[in-house]
């Protein structure tokens, strides 16, 4: 489970009280006071993700501001001095990056330093593009600025770039004549930064990679689709186990967005693909620039099955995690007879997996997340016959009411086994 700062202070305020009471020695006290002070330490605040953001904000401000300024006289002005003040952001954003190199400044001064030289970057090129007349797009416009984006990234470790960046690869999505090379090679360049967060335990931008990591693979999803549902559910299947691995951690809810993004996407794509005609055949041998897309399918199962080995090797895996396997199995037979039925039976299994895990574990969570499958496939498979809308109307009711009772019946059972542990826990203790 993740640290809080909270219950390292609440543990440093009861360290006097277990040595007085004679529990921990004066030497072990000093010795965890000093362990802990240092932790406390090393865990971001809110406070200063709040004066992070501000710095960010400001600086941006600062750099419109003046933008606006020189383009309210910018017909006044010569060629030259045109050339010159287009250089001014980008300079003033380089000098403020070498001081913040230098002289080792903290992580909200890294953070200013690379969007404003970026922002400068991207001011040089817009001035400069309407100077010469320039001929391009914005697609054009914003590769170069993704491109210049790369190395800054990395030499400030910057996650606040690292998610403008992710956010606007949406623009190289490679419709039309765009290259899908160049949009592949942009996806690319930034998951050494994402993954290198991810993987390191202890970085205080793990959390915030958790939601930018999304970003990337739904770009993936959308530019390179044409192996179909194959790659959505590969993908989804993904972020779902690696969604489970953070909950088994017990971590909240809010950090895991790989698990209700996944859920959510599951439920959608299981439903849509039990209907029929609405998913269509894989044309694996007709496809158009075959080799990025393969490429990026690859990915995407090697990442999958590298987390599954992992699990497996811990001995993790789980009737979810078989699931899941048996679901991307599926997807490579889309559009055949069998796959909307499998896709009719998974939703079902996914359904009941869930429903007896939050029985069993107590987890309501797990509880409805099984339920609203089940309801799900009800609800579509009940459309499918040609019932009068009162008993629709009285079908949604039943399953209304049987959807609250089952939630008051298990947190009632959860409420009574607690009860029952803390009084037996009391009655050992005397």
């Amino acid at each position: 489970m993740a640290e809080k700062p909270s219950m390292i202070r609440w543990f440093l305020e009861e360290l006097p009280k277990l040595r007085e009471s004679g529990v921990i020695t004066p030497e072990i006290e000093e010795d965890l006071k000093s362990y802990y002070t240092n932790r406390l330490s090393a865990v971001p605040s809110p406070q200063k993700y709040f004066l992070l953001a501000l710095s960010i904000i400001g600086g941006l401000l600062i750099t419109a501001g003046t933008i606006l300024i020189f383009n309210y006289n910018w017909d006044l002005l010569g060629k030259t001095l045109q050339i010159i003040v287009s250089f001014i952001p980008l300079t003033a954003a380089f000098v403020l990056s070498v001081y913040t190199l230098l002289k080792g400044r903290s992580q909200a001064w890294k953070e200013c330093s690379a969007l404003a030289t970026a922002g400068g970057a991207a001011v040089v090129i817009a001035l400069l593009s309407q100077i010469y007349h320039v001929g391009g797009d914005f697609q054009d416009f914003m590769m170069l600025i993704l491109f210049f984006c790369i190395p800054l990234i990395y030499i400030f470790n910057s996650v606040s770039l690292t998610a403008v960046y992710s956010a606007f690869l949406f623009s190289q999505c490679p419709w039309g004549d765009r290259s899908e090379i160049i949009s592949f090679v942009l996806l690319c360049a930034i998951q050494p930064m994402i993954l290198y967060h991810l993987l390191k335990a202890d970085s205080p931008y793990l959390k915030a990679m958790r939601y930018i990591s999304m970003l990337g693979v739904v770009f993936g999803l959308v530019s390179f689709d044409e192996t179909g549902p194959l790659a959505w559910f590969t993908a989804i299947s993904l972020f779902f186990l690696a969604g489970l691995r953070v909950y088994e951690r017990k971590e909240s809810m809010w950090w895991n967005p790989w698990l209700i993004f996944s859920f959510i996407c599951l439920t959608i794509m299981l439903g849509a693909a039990s209907c029929s005609g609405s998913v269509r055949r894989i044309d694996f041998l007709g496809m158009d620039h075959a080799v990025i897309n393969y490429l990026f399918l690859g990915l995407l199962l090697v990442a999958f099955a590298l987390l599954l080995v992992g699990d497996a090797l811990k001995k993790q895996i789980t009737l979810e995690r078989d699931l899941l396997v048996v679901t991307i199995f599926t997807a490579c037979f889309a559009g055949t007879l069998g796959f909307q039925l499998m896709m009719n039976i998974l939703l079902a299994l996914f359904g009941f997996v869930f429903v007896k895990n939050g029985f069993t574990r107590r987890s309501l969570l797990a509880f409805n997340a099984g339920f609203i499958m089940f309801a799900t496939l009800l609800v579509l498979r009940f459309f499918d016959f040609g019932l009068e809308v009162l008993p629709r109307a009285g079908a949604f009711i039943l399953l209304g009411i049987g959807f609250i009772a089952a939630n008051i019946i298990l947190s009632r059972r959860m409420a009574k086994e607690d009860s029952s542990g803390k009084k037996l826990e009391e009655e050992s203790h005397v």
